[in-house]
């Protein structure tokens, strides 16, 4: 969990995100926009970052549960 999110509804967003993404890029093929094609790579990017951020998280959470049982 992060902050109030957890990782299912961060990755949930970050699906949204995605697929807004790949809308906007289609939507705005061949119309010269360099900043809005700008911002959408920086928005593809962050949910890039989100998903290899939940993946690094998921595991350090199964390795501190071993841990945790080790010192039972």
């Amino acid at each position: 969990m992060i902050n109030e999110m957890t990782y299912d509804e961060i990755l949930a967003a970050s699906n949204d995100m995605k697929k807004s993404c790949q809308v906007i890029t289609r939507l705005i093929q061949n119309r010269n926009l360099p900043d809005l094609e700008n911002f959408v790579e920086s928005v593809d990017n962050y949910t890039k970052y989100l998903d290899s951020t939940i993946e690094l998280m998921v595991a350090a959470d199964k390795a501190l549960k071993g841990l945790i049982d080790l010192k039972k």
